[in-house]
């Protein structure tokens, strides 16, 4: 009798294991947040935004071309080489 009970018992935890495991395979949907996903994508299309407007800003050249390094070749009053 006692076997028959710990028998029983084994059946049942083996029956509980073996639902557990397949359950544990089963993906499950989270629940939507609207306002989350709405305030991700704003971000997402300012950081575009950003993206998409600094192209032209990694480095900006003066009328000659000069981008800043050579800028006092000539001086404004005409004359060659930095000014003293």
């Amino acid at each position: 009798m006692l076997d028959k009970i710990i028998a029983q018992i084994v059946l049942v935890l083996l029956g509980w294991l073996e639902k557990r495991i397949h359950l544990s395979k089963t993906a499950m949907d989270a629940d939507t947040d609207i306002d989350r996903l709405r305030r991700a994508g704003s971000r997402i299309d300012e950081w575009l935004r950003e993206q998409q407007n600094g192209v032209h800003t990694r480095s900006e050249s003066n009328a000659s071309g000069a981008t800043g390094e050579n800028q006092g070749l000539h001086s404004p009053t005409g004359g060659v080489g930095p000014q003293q």
